[in-house]
């Protein structure tokens, strides 16, 4: 057999699917496409534009006070309004909708950008270049980063910021002793501007902030410096809370009780969304999915999350928490909405994919640092309604390629079934929201 030629063929089909995917994210915005539900000059971006306006038709402390619920003007987001802030003040594309649009779909090509850039950094010494370009395409099938680029939402601001520290995390793990106080602050800004663009990513400058305080080979002064610049770039956020009196701004506060109650259906859901984008990942793993179970299922930690997990069922049974939602859960649960038209059923199957979703995360993750993100996500999405699969896409997805620790091994074929993968989610995605082909409640 000439391996050559063969190489040859596989590293163009590699390239075409390259161009494919850029092709398939450009026509996306050209055809207005809403691949997330959220989409739409109706949708998500009636908020937008309206945040956007509070900042730039009056000053500072006015636009604040919307955000804590005072006055006539009202703030509608979860999120801190610095994003709107910022584009407010420094984008001089602001002053249309259309264009305005237009300049956060060009930002977010830079994302995709970025993305490469980060992948490059993690696999440097273990895939060749078309393999990194391949993995950072993945990231233009997600429904919700390219419905987010097309129609100006909030997501892709917190993308930004979690690979750009990245970025400059691998810088100073790598340069050590050298690691310059710049590099640091740097490091210690965006990671933070990250929590100040999407609240739920404080785990990543956690993340970052203990690696590296236990990194032998960076000075003590330096872990102070990076200690003390997250002090710093904390103060904004703890005066926010003071002024909410709540995690997140009044108005999504009262809308979605944030703090108020506890949502124990959203472990189950929460559980099944993660484990939907860890499916394909592993099957890429060294040892093959039948050994993994054998050598996993004798441990006696999976006994323990068996008994937590049929206690949780058991509690939802029980106090009948699961009730049928018209927004969010994710899409096994909306999977199941549709299979089944008795909603008895499609509780049960819920359960049984609550059983089977731990599983699948159990079966794929090596590291005990990785459950840090797992018990982080499931944890904080007890406090959230509706629990949207947003909040995990494309997130879990650079959690998957970047952060965790577990190893995959790619080839060819392994690349070509996650891309299928993903495809087939984008197609149906739009097929559901964008062509109305599904009906969400028969």
């Amino acid at each position: 057999m000439d391996f050559q030629n063969l190489n040859k063929k596989f590293n163009l089909c590699i390239y075409i699917v390259i161009f494919f995917s850029v092709f398939l994210f450009l026509i996306g915005f050209f055809f207005q496409e809403n691949s997330a539900g959220a989409g739409g000059f109706k949708g998500d971006f009636q908020n937008v534009w309206n945040n956007l306006s509070i900042f730039k038709n009056n000053d500072f402390k006015e636009g604040l006070k919307a955000t804590a619920g005072i006055g006539e003007i009202k703030y509608a987001s979860s999120r801190t309004p610095l994003i709107y802030i910022l584009n407010a003040y420094l984008n001089p594309f602001a002053g249309s909708k259309n264009v305005y649009i237009l300049s956060i779909f060009f930002f977010s090509i830079f994302i995709f950008f970025l993305f490469y850039l980060s992948l490059k950094k993690k696999y440097k010494n273990e895939y060749q270049s078309p393999y990194i370009v391949f993995l950072s395409c993945l990231i233009l099938l997600s429904p919700y980063f390219r419905t987010s680029s097309y129609w100006g939402l909030e997501e892709n601001f917190g993308i930004f910021a979690v690979l750009l520290s990245f970025i400059f995390f691998m810088k100073v793990k790598e340069m050590n002793k050298t690691t310059s106080n710049y590099d640091i602050f740097l490091l210690a800004l965006f990671s933070s501007l990250g929590v100040y663009f999407d609240h739920k990513l404080v785990v990543i400058p956690f993340y970052f902030l203990f690696n590296l305080l236990l990194e032998v080979k960076i000075s003590l002064r330096k872990k102070f410096n990076l200690s003390l610049f997250y002090l710093i770039f904390s103060i904004p956020f703890i005066y926010l809370i003071n002024l909410w009196g709540n995690i997140i701004p009044v108005r999504d506060a009262e809308l979605r009780g944030t703090l108020q109650t506890v949502y124990l259906e959203n472990i189950g859901f929460a559980l099944t969304i993660i484990a939907f984008y860890m499916v394909p990942f592993l099957f890429l793993k060294e040892q093959s999915l039948l050994n993994i179970l054998k050598n996993k299922i004798k441990n006696t930690n999976f006994y323990i999350i068996l008994i937590i997990l049929i206690a949780y069922v058991l509690v939802l049974i029980n106090f009948n928490i699961i009730e049928k939602e018209f927004l969010g859960n994710g899409i096994i649960y909306k999977f199941s909405i549709i299979v089944f038209s008795n909603f008895e059923l499609s509780k049960i199957f819920l359960y049984i994919s609550f059983f089977i979703s731990a599983l699948i995360i159990y079966l794929y993750i090596d590291s005990p640092k990785d459950y840090i993100f797992i018990f982080y996500l499931v944890l904080s999405s007890i406090l959230v309604t509706p629990l949207l699969q947003e909040y995990f896409d494309p997130l879990i997805l650079i959690l998957i390629l970047l952060f965790f620790n577990t190893r995959i091994f790619l080839n060819y074929k392994g690349l070509f079934f996650i891309y299928s993968y993903f495809l087939i989610f984008l197609i149906i995605a739009n097929l559901h929201y964008s062509l109305n082909i599904f009906s969400y409640f028969g």
